[in-house]
């Protein structure tokens, strides 16, 4: 079965799994507006959605009010993830990268640990994003400037693996060593929220916090597939068709560092989906053509992020499962799926 999907056309293959992955939003997206704590029928969602006068005002303010901005979080933080998951992998020809591995996301964890026990640190009304921003491109650039020949797989993992440890060991000294009064206020509490990767509790400023962001990072990225083509091929090939690789490298991780940044002030990190989503991608595409990888990294990010929220809230009602719990729950067997096929295609 796995043969013949393969042997289908390219754009049959992109368009036929593009459209799953957005029936598959779709039916997730229609599920958490109408089920908690009241549920709802289809008719008084569609009422609610499309602001019709007969629209009950508890339907409207749960539905439009409460439900769609944190779906619509999700879709984007999951479409954001996925097309920078695969522009670092893609740049750093390296199958293993993604945020936690550039100590990304532990830098931008830190930032917010300080910003949330220690306010009075920072300007007032000072952007979290920004913040983010700042403590993920410094830790980029640290692990880029430790590893120095960023071709060198290992030597970036390693690099990695200190830099994230450096900062996860950093924000644990800065929450053991707060005063007792501040790690027991709500600051402790958000941050902690921050760490799970968790979409509850968000409205409509985080969704207007989030997506000038993202759309100022997904249009470059959709002008930059040709150069991940040709950094995949290698430096000397890419360098023989007139790109600079080292400069190439530092936009693409740049694009990548301008969607994971925002995403993490807003939600916190959220694992594995940056890193699987274009290996999926991949798998269902059979080619490394770089953009409809990236356009089916963004669909399967933006359905696993769903997926796992929709998961997390209502699996267990009334107690709601922060989504990067789910995230490794749906996501490892899919992973452990396509490692055992790949291993026995190997073979």
């Amino acid at each position: 079965m796995i043969r013949a999907w393969h042997e289908l056309p390219k754009k049959l293959r992109l368009w036929g799994a593009a459209c799953c992955f957005v029936l598959g939003v779709i039916f997730l997206g229609y599920l958490n507006l109408s089920s908690g704590r009241p549920n709802f029928a289809f008719w008084e969602v569609m009422n609610a959605l499309i602001g019709s006068p007969e629209a009950e005002g508890r339907a409207n303010f749960l539905i439009v009010g409460t439900r769609l901005p944190r779906i619509l979080v999700a879709i984007l933080a999951g479409a954001g993830l996925g097309v920078a998951g695969y522009l670092m992998q893609g740049s750093l020809r390296n199958p293993l990268a993604d945020p936690g591995l550039l100590g990304v996301s532990q830098a931008a964890a830190l930032a917010v640990a300080v910003a949330a026990i220690y306010p009075e640190l920072l300007p007032g009304h000072f952007p979290r994003a920004v913040l983010c921003l700042i403590a993920g491109s410094g830790a980029g650039a640290i692990v880029l400037f430790a590893a120095s020949n960023i071709r060198s797989t290992v030597r970036l993992i390693l690099a990695g693996v200190v830099v994230s440890g450096l900062f996860a060991v950093l924000t644990t000294m800065v929450i053991f060593t707060a005063p007792y009064d501040r790690t027991t206020s709500g600051g402790l509490a958000g941050y902690l929220r921050y760490t799970a990767g968790s979409l509850i509790g968000l409205y409509w400023d985080d969704f207007h916090s989030l997506w000038p962001w993202l759309l100022a990072g997904l249009i470059p990225s959709w002008f930059s597939t040709k150069a991940v083509n040709l950094l995949q091929l290698g430096d000397e090939m890419a360098s023989g068709a007139g790109l600079n690789p080292g400069k190439a490298r530092i936009a693409l991780l740049a694009i990548a560092l301008l969607l994971v940044c925002p995403i993490i002030a807003v939600i916190g990190p959220l694992g594995f989906i940056a890193l699987f989503s274009p290996h999926i991608s991949r798998f269902i595409m059979a080619d490394s053509s770089a953009r409809p990888v990236m356009i089916l990294s963004a669909l399967c990010g933006a359905f696993l992020t769903v997926a796992a929220d929709t998961a997390g809230r209502l699996l267990f009602f009334p107690v709601e499962v922060p989504a990067g719990v789910w995230t490794i729950v749906v996501i490892t067997p899919v992973a452990l799926s396509l490692l055992s096929m790949r291993l026995r295609r190997a073979g």
